[in-house]
């Protein structure tokens, strides 16, 4: 695994954000009342068991803009920090009650290796929390144990998964929990649903019902009550918008439609900049409203843009992953990033990791062929892993601040995501 040394980030802020970044130090100000408030709101929902946070650092404002139930990327991690991810289990474990015995079950697809890599590092760290844990495939022409090779000599042992009479099982191998690491975007298998092992994270979290307008809201009302906590302006820590359903890109009505609730989303972010003196010219990001992976996304910079759509990007906006077609999106204010790697400024932008709340590592996507105002996941982007602990233990005060608020906004929206669950369980 390629690993940054951990004292590097982009840029230092002093440079990057002159005027702009004092406001960041308010979280280490707080900080033993913000762990205070987070400990006390994860009390009251529990999180789920893991999670990744994509996040954009503009100078003027820290913000989520993607929330993954169901992250893969694991093999991106530093592995200074396996150590705090797999504490971070053991506390599951222990907090939960939960048995040691895991089935885990991945995406239906094989010829990704890096995915395969992610699934192998999962594995690994519950072997390291004490778990006895396998990798099963619900793929019907998986009919026997299958060997996945991947980098410097490691691999992945696959299993095809059947039904026993004490639930899922592989060969003789009778889990007690079984962990997803599949977004469910085609829906939930039947043999999922009618198991009786308890399933983490819970199906209900699957794109196949999940709803980025929905996580929005409940992200809003979080933000709502931490920012009177702090007496920031919860702009700073959000993106606004607004959901569109019941969408046909090839339909001059649904253009329009779109169009015009653009330029309202454009005249509010407006008066947000010029409050803030802000001089760089807004956008909004167009996002099919369930899904991940980066597909399905568009930056726009005008709204008379959206009825001067090309074929090229109407297909692109059409489908997200597995072909699931688009009915609706969610425009969202776009965040510019700051952030920039190496000599030739690739754009970046951070991304969390977390296990049951708690933010155990991370590393930046960059990608040179993208803007600060694009969708970095996208073809040409690479990853640069970084250690979180050692960040947070040893960095310039500034940048101290930065780390740390990365840390409290990923735990902000991972507790909007504990109570969208509950609400789509109830």
């Amino acid at each position: 695994m390629h690993t940054i040394h951990y004292s590097t980030i982009p840029g230092n802020l002093a440079e990057i954000a002159p005027n702009n970044y004092k406001w960041l130090t308010t979280f280490v100000e707080n900080k033993d009342r913000i762990e205070a408030w987070l400990a006390e709101s994860f009390a009251a929902h529990p999180p789920p068991l893991y999670a990744s946070v994509d996040l954009r650092f503009a100078g003027y404002k820290l913000a989520p803009v993607d929330t993954n139930l169901f992250p893969a990327g694991f093999n991106n991690l530093c592995t200074h920090d396996y150590p705090a991810a797999t504490a971070a289990i053991k506390n599951i474990l222990t907090q939960f009650n939960l048995p040691t015995k895991w089935l885990l079950l991945p995406e239906n697809h094989t010829r990704n290796l890096a995915y395969w890599a992610n699934i192998r590092v999962i594995q690994q760290l519950f072997i390291a929390a004490g778990c006895d844990i396998r990798v099963g495939t619900l793929l019907p022409e998986v009919t026997a144990k299958t060997t996945i090779n991947l980098a410097h000599g490691d691999y992945v042992d696959l299993y095809p998964v059947i039904t026993g009479t004490q639930g899922l099982m592989l060969d003789d191998f009778q889990p007690d929990v079984i962990l997803l690491n599949n977004d469910l975007a085609e829906g939930v298998p039947t043999i999922l649903k009618n198991t009786s092992q308890p399933v983490l994270p819970s199906l209900q979290a699957g794109w196949y019902q999940r709803r980025k307008s929905m996580h929005a809201c409940f992200y809003d009302k979080v933000i709502e009550q931490f920012a009177a906590l702090l007496k920031i302006d919860p702009w700073q820590l959000k993106a606004i918008g607004m959901a569109q359903e019941n969408i046909d890109f090839d339909q001059s009505d649904t253009q329009q439609l779109l169009a015009n609730n653009t330029a309202n989303l454009f005249t509010q972010i407006n008066q947000y900049y010029a409050n803030y003196n802000i001089k760089q010219p807004a956008f909004v990001m167009l996002k099919a409203d369930a899904g991940t992976y980066g597909q399905a996304v568009m930056s726009v910079t005008a709204p008379e843009a959206l009825t001067q759509l090309t074929r090229s990007q109407k297909q692109s906006m059409r489908f997200t992953k597995g072909k699931r077609a688009v009915n609706s999106v969610l425009l969202q204010e776009g965040v510019y990033t700051i952030e920039s790697f190496s000599e030739n400024h690739a754009t970046a932008e951070p991304v969390i990791y977390l296990i049951n709340g708690q933010a155990i590592g991370g590393f930046y996507r960059i990608n040179a062929k993208q803007t600060d105002h694009d969708n970095l996941n996208k073809p040409g982007m690479h990853f640069a892993p970084f250690s979180l602990t050692e960040l947070l233990r040893n960095t310039h005060a500034t940048d101290h601040a930065r780390c740390y608020a990365y840390t409290v906004i990923a735990r902000l929206a991972v507790l909007a995501a504990a109570k969208e669950i509950k609400e789509l369980t109830t």
